[in-house]
């Protein structure tokens, strides 16, 4: 049977742990300034506005099925293909001392993000302001946690995480707009 290394699985599963922070990070300051928005009643066109919360939506899911893939594959590596030690680091990962902290990650970026693919959800800024901010919560509850309170920023990945997020949020914005474009009836001039 053909051996994956554990190198090029930690790799991957850095690489897509990079996307899914990035994402969830991107949304979460996003929507601060999208909330911003309405109460100082900063002219925005509406149907921009409504795109740019679909979008974050749409993001948000994106995030959440690549944070489901990552984990599948880890899965994969580790305990159908891995060597005992592996499979019994990531047993003692998902049911050992700490078992809360993984179950709260899949809680977060996998079953969060999915009450969005209800569409009275991803179009309300309400909700989705909620969905983040119960992700943003408990993200802070386990970086204190585990990190009793120090924090170091790391700037060059902060930097690639805003320029992901830039990214993935402007191609769903794009492709939302054209489909919205080409969902409008043609008008007939007579």
């Amino acid at each position: 049977m053909h051996r994956v290394s554990f190198q090029g699985i930690s790799m991957m599963s850095n690489i897509l742990n990079s996307i899914v922070n990035a994402i969830f990070n991107g949304s979460f300051v996003l929507l601060i300034c999208l909330s911003v928005v309405k109460p100082f009643k900063i002219d925005i066109h509406p149907t921009k506005y409504n795109l740019l919360i679909k979008s974050v939506s749409y993001t948000l899911l994106l995030g959440s099925v690549i944070y489901i893939g990552s984990l599948l594959r880890s899965i994969y590596g580790n305990i159908l293909v891995g060597s005992k030690d592996e499979r019994y680091s990531m047993i003692s990962y998902w049911f050992g001392r700490y078992w809360f902290a993984p179950w709260l990650f899949f809680f977060m970026y996998a079953l969060l993000p999915q009450i969005l693919w209800v569409r009275k959800f991803n179009q309300s800024l309400v909700n989705l302001t909620i969905v983040v901010l119960i992700w943003g919560a408990l993200s802070l509850f386990i970086a204190f946690t585990s990190t009793h309170g120090y924090w170091q920023v790391e700037w060059k990945a902060l930097i690639m995480q805003t320029l992901i997020y830039l990214f993935l949020l402007s191609v769903m914005y794009l492709i939302l707009s054209r489909r919205k474009r080409q969902s409008k009836p043609a008008s007939t001039n007579l």
